[in-house]
Parts: C-alpha cells; structure tokens; sequence
C-alpha cells in the first residue's frame, strides 16, 4: 500500500510541498490566519517577512479579521 502525502500550497511563494503524515515541509502560521509557508519562505525570512510577502500577509489578516502586528526592529512584519 502507497503512503498517503498531502500536498499543499505555500501561500507565499506559490510553491508546493507535502504537509501531514510525517511530511512537515511546510508550517501554518498561526498570526496570520493559518496560511501555509513552505520550509524554504519560513528559513528564509527569519528575520521577519521580506517586503514582497507583505501584500498576501496583510490580506489574510484583513480577511480573519485581526491586526496587523507590530513591526520588528528592522520594520518587518514578524514571522510569529
């Protein structure tokens, strides 16, 4: 029998990857309404959202409803 993988969608880079059934390549990030970020979006910006994120972030807030988040030190949206 197939293992099952469940593919998903980074809704940042567009990118796909496997999420669920020991497949972790991927997170939800919870301050933004759940939306899935791939492992390479979330290394990538650890020292918060590059600027190009920014757009997507700020609709999915708007849409769950909550605030935008305070800004970093370096004027970033935070990761969580």
């Amino acid at each position: 029998m197939p293992e099952y993988k469940q593919k998903t969608k980074c809704n940042l880079c567009g990118n796909e990857f496997l999420f669920g059934h020991g497949n972790y390549e991927g997170k939800p990030l919870k301050l933004y309404g759940n939306i899935m970020a791939c492992n390479t979006c979330w290394i990538s910006n650890r020292d918060g959202w590059a600027p190009q994120f920014e757009k997507t972030l700020l609709i999915e807030l708007k849409r769950f409803g909550k605030k935008e988040p305070k800004r970093n030190e370096k004027g970033l949206l935070p990761r969580e």
